[in-house]
């Protein structure tokens, strides 16, 4: 198989209220080959942020600290462990981030290739703490062990014969083994595109139904990756029995 994967810890959700917004919370990031997404405040505790999960946070919230404390606190909540960079050039609100979970503070107007050198150092650190150089770049999950070095999945110590969007689709849910993904979100992943729920549902429902023929001749088990109504799928972490495709 020939496949490249995209870089791991390239997903950014930037929260912001739309005012006095930096070229870095725009469009910048797009440009160094960030995969941006924007939510609200109100929208972080709506479920969005568990579906597409972002390797790292942009917080920039200028209306009042307290609206910037509760984008932080959501952050924290929805997703325990995720790198927030803040961006404000309040030093009250600063100090209260850092102390509410923010891994680092930036000035509200920082160059984007600042905010671009702070979020890889986030993302280093955060590897850093998870893994050992043992297990770098290798993912395992039941018979399943994905090589993010070489691009491959074996399943049972036999490579799966796989197209690079399946490797990119299947290499995500194993990423991010147990949570249930939007097919959005690994359209996104797989390909770059996004271009809504709706019509990323019945690309990727494609992809899946290949994955899943391909795991089962594999594995002999049928109930690797399962539907998540309304949401997407997920990567089953136990062998759960048959189940229909």
């Amino acid at each position: 198989m020939t496949a490249v994967e995209l870089p791991i810890g390239m997903n950014v959700l930037v929260v912001s209220d739309g005012i006095n917004e930096s070229e870095a919370t725009c469009n910048g990031l797009d440009k160094l080959g960030w995969k941006a997404w924007h939510l609200s405040a109100n929208n972080l505790t709506r479920g969005e942020v568990i579906s597409r999960p972002p390797d790292v946070a942009l917080v920039a919230m200028h209306e009042s600290i307290g609206s910037l404390l509760s984008a932080v606190q959501a952050l924290v909540h929805e997703a325990p462990g995720l790198p927030i960079i803040v961006l404000t050039d309040d030093l009250g609100g600063a100090e209260q981030s850092l102390f509410s979970g923010a891994a680092a503070i930036l000035p509200s107007q920082a160059r984007t290739s600042l905010v671009h050198a702070q979020l890889r150092a986030a993302l280093r650190q955060a590897a850093s703490t998870r893994q050992s150089p043992e297990s770098a770049g290798i993912l395992r999950v039941r018979a399943l062990k994905v090589d993010t070095m070489r691009c491959e999945v074996t399943a049972n110590n036999h490579r799966l014969d796989l197209t690079p969007t399946e490797y990119r689709i299947l290499s995500t849910l194993v990423r991010y083994a147990g949570r249930a993904l939007g097919a959005d979100f690994l359209l996104q992943q797989s390909s770059g595109i996004d271009i809504g729920a709706v019509g990323a549902r019945e690309i990727v429902k494609v992809h899946v139904a290949r994955l899943r023929k391909k795991l089962s001749e594999a594995t002999g088990e049928p109930d690797y990756i399962a539907n998540v109504r309304n949401v997407g799928y997920l990567l089953d972490r136990r062998k759960r029995g048959s189940r229909k495709p």
